[in-house]
């Protein structure tokens, strides 16, 4: 007969077939159990004991000459300590490896390792977490503005942060807007910063008067709101709280007919334009339908009012 191993099996997610039994107390105490009177004790599948058999994770004490695999209840803790583990996330090597050298100095250190891998995984959670936050209001702003299209307003925002990467050329295309929209995404998660509040473009305020608003300009992606800026990320801008006119519009941030229509209101209303222009994509390419196969923008130029 194979002598017991005393290898320790884990906790699986399917579950045991509703037919059988599942108090422990129905099993009746003795010299060995069956395969499937084992994953009854451990709330675990047949099917996992065989597999963690299979990969000498967790081995019966013998097989018998009809190949029925047979545990002793010896064998129980150590199978109840996998089933911990593997429940608090633990990949199955790990735990091979750890629990056949394991003693108390060692349980300690690995669990400490482990803990500190979880808490890991939990910032980088919460992080996607308020991502989805923020795309999630940039799609409900959109909403919002796109009942206002073409309908100027002042909207008051806070300071913000923007990655910039220029265009480097007056021939513009969409292929050109993705290619340095990417070169700042790349950019922001370079640093381990998710791209979710939005991107658009900036267009200098001192070529209004040219008319040659494309020269200079690019594209940019938005940083989150409450993150650190790291020295060495490139392209970093800082756009100042204020007062900003904003349009929505249905056109691509190279179609400058749209800002020169909400620079004639801001001229119009008796404001001065303080900075740069901005504008932000709400919809890309990915919302296109069969009314509009253009970005759904918002353009927002900083302003005050004249003599204030």
């Amino acid at each position: 007969m194979p002598a017991f191993t005393n290898r320790v099996s884990s906790r699986d997610s399917k579950s045991v077939n509703p037919e059988e039994p599942q108090n422990v107390k129905e099993l009746p105490e003795k010299a060995k159990y069956t395969i499937s009177e084992m994953a009854r004790i451990n709330g675990i599948s047949r099917q996992t004991l065989i597999y963690y058999d299979k990969n000498r994770i967790f081995q019966p004490d013998l097989v018998g000459e009809n190949g029925y695999r047979y545990y002793s209840p010896q064998s129980i803790p150590f199978l109840r300590e996998i089933c911990f583990l593997k429940s608090i996330g633990i990949s199955l090597k790990d735990i091979n490896s750890h629990v056949y050298t394991r003693n108390f100095d060692s349980a300690i250190d690995f669990l400490t390792v482990q803990k500190a891998d979880l808490e890991n995984e939990i910032l980088d959670l919460r992080k996607k977490c308020a991502s989805l936050t923020n795309r999630l209001n940039v799609y409900k702003k959109a909403g919002i503005y796109k009942d206002t299209a073409l309908k100027p307003f002042i909207e008051h925002f806070p300071e913000r942060k923007i990655c910039f990467f220029p265009w480097n050329t007056t021939d513009m295309n969409r292929t050109v807007l993705h290619l340095a929209l990417m070169q700042a995404w790349t950019e922001l998660e370079r640093y381990g910063l998710y791209v979710e509040n939005g991107w658009g473009a900036m267009l200098h305020s001192r070529n209004l008067a040219s008319g040659d608003l494309i020269r200079e300009a690019g594209g940019y992606a938005n940083l989150p709101l409450d993150c650190e800026v790291d020295e060495g990320m490139e392209g970093i801008i800082t756009i100042p709280e204020g007062d900003f006119a904003c349009m929505s519009k249905y056109g691509m941030p190279y179609e400058i007919k749209y800002i020169y229509y909400l620079v004639d209101w801001i001229e119009k209303n008796d404001y001065e334009i303080i900075g740069d222009i901005y504008d932000e994509c709400f919809l890309d390419q990915t919302f296109y339908d069969k009314d509009y196969e253009v970005d759904f923008c918002q353009i927002q130029i900083p302003i005050r009012k004249k003599n204030s």
